[in-house]
């Protein structure tokens, strides 16, 4: 999904509002589109379906072994149970995706840009310089963070256990390899 020129696309246009003067774009893209399980949706997912296979068999237990239930387990409430259990697999994986789609992402000789939203796009930014770590984590879809953000560390269950810093950055790029050869470069003040 990522492009690869700075200035031959009309998303080129979105960034020219929000760069300083002597400010060149150096590359823009955006993360895959699609479902991506990172490792807190797979631990969510995991526990999703066990919860909602326990209640599949409490409701419908009696008709798939052929005894009687014992479990005394209303079956609308079950239901119920089920659909919500559905559900909260569900929000945070749509979510995440529809975000991604509303994403995009640009890098100049001094910053890296991160634009969210529709129409109104929301955008932040931040410093590239020799001061700044990269964490760049290879692969068929690279992460490349180059800051951190506080948050609720909420776990599985949905109980939150404080809070703790995130990477921020570029997620799911195809081209990972290239964006972070120009961020060291900007780095060592050769971009």
């Amino acid at each position: 999904m990522a492009k690869d020129t700075a200035g031959d696309s009309a998303d080129a246009a979105l960034w020219q509002p929000y760069l300083n003067d002597g400010e060149r774009l150096l590359w823009q893209g955006r993360p895959a589109s699609g479902i991506r399980l990172d490792g807190r949706l797979r631990r969510r997912l995991a526990f999703g379906i066990l919860f909602i296979a326990i209640f599949v068999y409490l409701i419908f237990g009696e008709h798939i072994t052929g005894t009687p239930s014992t479990s005394g387990f209303p079956q609308g409430a079950g239901v119920a149970v089920i659909v919500l259990g559905v559900l909260w697999l569900a929000v945070p994986i749509i979510s995440d995706s529809v975000t991604r789609s509303r994403t995009r992402y640009a890098l100049t000789n001094e910053r890296a840009l991160i634009a969210r939203g529709g129409s109104g796009h929301r955008v932040k930014s931040y410093a590239i310089n020799s001061q700044t770590e990269i964490d760049y984590r290879r692969g068929e879809l690279a992460t490349i963070n180059f800051a951190q953000r506080r948050e609720s560390i909420t776990e599985t269950s949905g109980t939150t256990q404080g809070r703790g810093y995130v990477g921020v950055g570029f997620r799911y790029l195809t081209d990972g390899e290239k964006v972070y050869d120009l961020m060291t470069k900007i780095q060592r003040g050769e971009a």
